[in-house]
């Protein structure tokens, strides 16, 4: 008797241990997941304008692990949505939204000619690309997109831009959702990132 209680006293104590440390091991790989990791979502945005046309130009930061690429490479494709509003800031009322614009991608593996194809899914423009990475460098580099004509705003007035990403991938097969467990069901949205539209 002595001796099982001996033997349970030793597994209390290492479970205690463990208990202790374990809050402590959670909190390293967080950080460590802060310090490597860069989320989903827009790193900049600016307009300028041009011929009497305000251009957008933004920077998407889209993580590569090894389950998108292999939904990718199963024929899976990805979309990048992409909501940009120019708000007119009132201090007694409701802001007043001037423009508003959806531009939306799309980027798929075509197994027969082993390439990347981002396409336009606004205008239909597309182009190849023999790596991952350069799809999305190119799909996540938004320039000069017109975005609001300079006559329909005002001189004296404070306005704001706003953009924001949605990544979304579509149908994924049966025998691949178990690699979806990044996000829920394949889809990521990333907070709004504004600017100050200078005038």
């Amino acid at each position: 008797m002595h001796y099982a209680h001996r033997i349970r006293e030793i597994l209390l104590a290492s479970c205690a241990g463990l208990l202790l440390t374990l809050p402590v091991a959670i909190q390293a790989r967080d950080t460590v997941l802060a310090e490597t990791g860069t989320p989903f979502g827009v790193r900049s945005a600016y307009m300028e304008l041009v011929d009497g046309v305000y251009l957008l130009s933004a920077r998407i930061h889209v993580p590569v692990d090894d389950e998108l690429r292999t939904v990718l490479r199963d024929g899976v494709a990805l979309e990048l949505e992409l909501e940009i509003k120019v708000i007119r800031q009132r201090s007694y009322w409701l802001d007043e939204e001037v423009a508003a614009l959806t531009q939306r991608y799309q980027l798929r593996y075509h197994a027969v000619s082993d390439r990347y194809i981002v396409r336009s899914l606004n205008g239909g423009e597309q182009q190849t690309f023999p790596g991952l990475e350069d799809a999305l460098h190119e799909m996540t580099r938004i320039e000069r997109v017109p975005v609001l004509d300079r006559t329909l705003i005002s001189s004296d007035r404070d306005y704001e831009g706003r953009i924001r990403a949605t990544m979304e991938v579509g149908e994924v097969p049966a025998a691949l959702r178990w690699l979806m467990f990044w996000s829920d069901g394949g889809r990521r949205d990333s907070e709004w990132y504004t600017w100050r539209v200078l005038q």
